[in-house]
């Protein structure tokens, strides 16, 4: 069972039995990702833009309750994971990401210091390091106006890679994962002698 349904179920639970409630806010995150594949056949460096919409972005919000209020929206983290094909010829690869919007283009990371070695179809993974505090600003600002703003409107994420060492033949698929926390309040009912949670004032402001 997941915490937040845990957490919601231990609140309601005297509602159940007959005790005197009421209402109190309590503030509930959901740690959801955002996955983009690229998918690279290229002999030698490439240059591939993956599209993410501003639906990509709403949809996130679906597994949140229907009376919920959000907070706030972070990039928590960026990952990697690089699954190489049968006839790929090559071992290690430097990658560098970028953020794009009507705007400008700003760097997100760097990695032409660090080769990833492609282990296999079993690759896991990986976060990435370093991360460049613009791109990275850019990718949570563009994602947050979305949610809480409900502005319009898409970006693009870029992946630029070079074969390393030996060989040059690049036929991979690789899957960036941003990782996101939406933070969020709610309203639940609980019973009167709980000495928890906030005046609830969300049905108010509706």
């Amino acid at each position: 069972m997941k915490l937040k349904s845990l957490i919601t179920l231990i609140l309601v639970l005297p509602i159940f039995m007959g005790v005197s409630c009421q209402k109190k806010m309590f503030e509930f995150t959901s740690n959801v990702n955002l996955n983009k594949t690229f998918v690279v056949s290229e002999d030698g460096s490439f240059l591939k833009i993956q599209t993410i919409s501003d639906n990509e972005i709403r949809n996130l919000l679906d597994d949140l309750p229907k009376d919920a209020k959000v907070t706030d929206v972070t990039v928590s983290s960026l990952s990697v994971r690089i699954i190489p094909q049968a006839d790929n010829g090559v071992k290690f690869l430097t990658l560098a990401g970028s953020i794009e919007d009507t705007k400008s283009k700003d760097g997100l990371f760097l990695g032409a210091e660090y080769p990833v070695p492609l282990i296999g179809v079993n690759a896991p993974f990986v976060g990435i390091n370093n991360l460049i505090a613009g791109g990275l600003s850019k990718a949570r600002a563009n994602i947050k106006d979305i949610i809480m703003k409900n502005q319009f409107g898409d970006f693009e994420l870029i992946l630029e890679g070079t074969p390393k060492f030996i060989g040059n033949k690049l036929r991979l698929n690789v899957q960036v994962r941003i990782a996101i926390q939406i933070e969020y309040q709610q309203c639940v009912e609980v019973w009167d002698y709980l000495d928890a949670g906030e005046e609830c004032t969300l049905e108010s402001e509706n």
